[in-house]
């Protein structure tokens, strides 16, 4: 529930209002900035012919600040200030690939975890060429 966050704290009705309005600012921003590619890409009679594929990096949006895994509370500085959260989260994020030129039928891995790491071979995949051995796996194989 939006209304509140771990630790059963409430977030004030201002505040939800203004973190909804910004991440629709935020898609709204997105949209046009794909849409404006998009149309160049048609202009120039390349969309048809051009691999996109759009993922997203939550930023740490999904989680600001430390949690305390025991209590579900946050966890404070000795001065009681909320401390940051710097390491990534696992929560998964979006991936859309627009691929019109390939052939062949493909359909999702079994691996786990799937990483951003595994964009690069999967787009490689797609194209036909094989991924280094020191890269991570594709997310893709054929079907």
């Amino acid at each position: 529930e939006l209304g509140k966050i771990r630790g059963g704290k409430s977030v004030s009705k201002r505040d939800r209002e203004r973190a909804v309005a910004l991440y629709k600012n935020e898609i709204t921003f997105n949209d046009q900035a794909f849409a404006e590619l998009r149309k160049e890409l048609e202009e120039l009679d390349l969309w048809k012919d051009t691999m996109v594929i759009v993922t997203a990096d939550h930023g740490n949006a999904d989680q600001m600040v430390q949690i305390d895994k025991k209590t579900g509370g946050f966890v404070e500085d000795d001065r009681g200030r909320r401390v940051p959260m710097t390491a990534h989260t696992l929560n998964p994020v979006p991936c859309w690939i627009w691929a019109p030129t390939v052939q062949s039928s493909w359909t999702l891995t079994d691996l786990e975890p799937r990483r951003l790491s595994n964009l690069a071979t999967t787009a490689l995949a797609l194209m036909g060429y094989a991924a280094p051995d020191a890269l991570d796996p594709p997310l893709i194989r054929p079907a």
